[in-house]
């Protein structure tokens, strides 16, 4: 389509909008016209003299909140906003549809979440076809969903070969999904043993861990890689290609002292039910080294059904980050909530702000009541990351009652993220 065409027909749907706004609800009329406090403030007129909140109300503040969002000239807002918008699935694809009549690169990323939303299916908007094939990176990156959509797996492939650090890496997690694909896993392999970002050789383990055994040679180079983060995917990678070979051979790493690669192999292991990794863990919890207790205390998190009794000494552990995991394991395990919320509550009480959000976000996991008043005041602090945090344990609190209310004020945030995040909650609150 050309500049000019794409002109007009944003213009035209810009139009229809408006149109729209004029013959909605005045609450809606003031969302998409971008006037979210005067939109919040009739919400709270109505809420009042209905004598109660509406969550499908306040949701279409928030979802008008994310479409103005997602137009940010920041990168980063404007992402953040477009992903969220895509994980709301049918909630967020009107939003989605206008963002995609937009011009230039915002309209790029919002056809593509909108086509992602559709389940890729048919044949991809014209525009995406067009970025497919576009020489700037970030366009490129858009079109990736239409080489995926139409099965391109030549132009995944080729994607591995660009300058662009981004792109290489977005190409690499979309081909996680080819599975067994001999070509996939060959250039897969190549860009393991040579490229020079570690992001994208992490993307690329584990997109070939994804491939199952076919796979596993490919991701044997990666347990040498020079970063330690690359290498303790590749045993994730293995156990997920073969947990049985992946058990043969890198057994001499169980009996090493615990270290973060060995941890991290009997984590993957340990998730398939092997005792002997299991045991080791709770080898590893034992220990003096505070660092490796702590990555013991995340990876005993998915033996908390099998191992409760083992795990009930560390709620009174003297290092806070071990009983915090502990708890949190116990607490959503279901048998053990009483006592993992008898050990989080003094955690939630920390003089610590950070450490008492963590532990208030666990809290609301276990559905305890007591946390919803110092949730609500973390919602109003001074610092935007325990404001973030506070949104997603005020959206569990929430459960099936629906009340979103404690998160109006949040779509006026200074930060963007908050705003974000908090639209993005109110969504899926009302969507209960």
């Amino acid at each position: 389509m050309s500049l000019v065409a794409r002109r007009a027909r944003s213009a035209a749907f810009g139009l229809v909008v408006v149109l729209c706004a004029c013959a909605a609800s005045p609450l809606r009329r003031q969302a998409l016209q971008g006037d979210v406090a005067g939109a919040l403030r009739t919400y709270r007129t109505t809420s009042r003299d209905r004598g109660s909140s509406d969550a499908d109300q306040l949701a279409i503040i928030a979802l008008a909140v994310l479409e103005r969002d997602a137009g940010s000239r920041d990168a980063r807002i404007q992402r953040a906003a477009l992903s969220s918008l895509r994980s709301l699935g049918q909630r967020g694809r009107d939003p989605l549809a206008r963002l995609a009549e937009r011009e230039g690169l915002l309209g790029d990323r919002a056809a593509a979440a909108l086509y992602e939303v559709d389940g890729r299916d048919g044949e991809p908007p014209a525009r995406l076809i067009e970025a497919s094939r576009s020489t700037e990176p970030e366009r490129r990156i858009a079109g990736l969903a239409a080489d995926e959509g139409r099965g391109n797996v030549l132009g995944l492939i080729g994607a591995l070969e660009s300058s662009s650090v981004e792109l290489r890496r977005a190409a690499a997690q979309r081909l996680n999904r080819r599975r067994g694909e001999r070509a996939v896993i060959e250039r897969l392999a190549q860009c393991v043993r040579e490229d020079s970002d570690d992001s994208v050789r992490a993307a690329c383990v584990l997109a070939l861990g994804a491939h199952g055994q076919t796979a596993f040679d490919a991701i044997l180079p990666a347990r040498e890689d020079r970063v330690a983060f690359v290498r303790m995917m590749a045993v994730s990678a293995l156990v997920s290609a073969n947990s049985d070979r992946a058990r043969t051979e890198l057994a001499p790493l169980l009996r090493q002292p615990p270290n973060a690669l060995s941890i991290e192999f009997a984590r993957a292991l340990s998730a398939r039910g092997d005792d002997a990794a299991s045991n080791y863990i709770f080898d590893a919890l034992a220990g003096a080294d505070a660092s490796l207790r702590a990555q013991a205390a995340v990876a005993a998190t998915g033996l908390a059904e099998r191992n409760e009794a083992r795990l009930l000494p560390f709620l009174e552990d003297g290092d806070v980050e071990v009983r915090l995991r502990v708890a949190g394991a116990l607490g959503r395990a279901g048998r053990r909530r009483s006592e993992a919320v008898a050990a989080l509550r003094p955690l939630a009480a920390s003089p610590d702000p950070m450490l008492a959000i963590r532990a208030l976000l666990v809290l609301s996991e276990c559905d305890d009541a007591a946390a919803a008043a110092p949730v609500r005041r973390a919602l109003v602090t001074a610092a935007p990351a325990i404001r973030r945090l506070a949104v997603i344990a005020w959206s569990h609190l929430a459960g099936a009652t629906g009340e979103v209310d404690p998160l109006a004020d949040l779509l006026l945030d200074s930060d963007a993220m908050v705003r974000v995040m908090a639209a993005g909650e109110i969504v899926r609150i009302a969507s209960r």
